[in-house]
């Protein structure tokens, strides 16, 4: 090969970077042009809040560190899931979301009644969030294990969810 010659697989992975250069710096200043250009924000999840007395005060904390948001967790009582939201919304950092992890009930399980307890698990989570006011329910579904293999995980999870 010649030095004025240049290889196919050369030529499409320099004209594919140049392509999604052009493409995010185009984006990228339109975003700002329009003024949508919106920064990321920072939440933090209720269970890793310091242990201070109340809520009201745990929230005015992260407030006050520039928090914009709490992920929260699944509550049994949903009156004090309520309140929780309703305080987090006055001091400025809302629950947006609410985290099922389902490691005791994982829909993955080959055993019908962990599923049955994970969806019932899942449902409570659900209810959790919108007694919160969060518009989302983070869901881990499944749990690889010694006799839980990650395509078995996948394939069981989606069909019990």
């Amino acid at each position: 090969m010649s030095s004025q010659s240049i290889s196919r697989r050369h030529f499409l992975q320099q004209t594919a970077a140049a392509g999604a250069g052009l493409a995010l710096a185009a984006s990228a200043g339109t975003a700002a042009a329009a003024g949508t250009f919106t920064p990321f924000k920072k939440a933090i999840q209720y269970g890793k809040l310091l242990d201070l007395p109340t809520d009201k005060e745990k929230f005015a904390l992260l407030k006050s560190c520039g928090f914009d948001g709490i992920e929260g967790y699944p509550m049994a009582d949903l009156d004090a899931a309520k309140r929780m939201g309703e305080e987090a919304r006055e001091a400025g950092v809302p629950i947006h979301s609410v985290t099922y992890g389902g490691w005791k009930a994982p829909m993955s399980s080959p055993d019908p009644a962990v599923i049955k307890t994970g969806q019932a698990e899942i449902d409570n989570a659900l209810r959790t969030a919108k007694a919160m006011g969060a518009d989302t329910m983070l869901l881990v579904p499944a749990v690889v294990t010694d006799t839980v293999r990650y395509q078995d995980a996948w394939v069981t999870s989606q069909k019990n969810i």
